[in-house]
C-alpha cells in the first residue's frame, strides 16, 4: 500500500512539475520562437511574461531588439527615399 502511495504521489508531483516547467519556460520561449522578427515583420511585439527571470529579461531583450531595427530600417528608408529624390 505504501508503494502504491508513494507512486501516486511521484505521478502529482511530475505532472506540477510539468505544468510549471510549461508555462514559465516552453510557452514563453515557443513565443520568442515563432515571433515575427525572425521573419520580418517589425511591428510585431513580444509581450515580456510576468516574471523577472532569464526568460523574461530575454523577452525584454528581443523587444528592444525589434524596436531598435524598427528605427533603424525608417532610417535606412527615409535615406534611400532622399536618394532616390535627388537622383531622379
Amino acid at each position: 500500500m505504501f508503494i502504491f502511495i508513494t507512486l501516486i504521489v511521484l505521478a502529482i508531483s511530475i505532472i506540477a512539475i510539468y505544468i510549471v516547467v510549461d508555462r514559465t519556460i516552453s510557452i514563453p520561449l515557443t513565443k520568442l520562437k515563432d515571433g515575427a522578427i525572425a521573419k520580418g515583420n517589425l511591428d510585431f511585439m513580444i509581450t515580456s511574461p510576468s516574471t523577472i527571470d532569464e526568460i523574461g529579461e530575454l523577452s525584454s531583450q528581443f523587444a528592444k531588439m525589434g524596436a531598435g531595427q524598427r528605427t533603424h530600417e525608417k532610417r535606412q528608408g527615409a535615406g534611400n527615399s532622399k536618394r532616390t529624390i535627388k537622383n531622379p
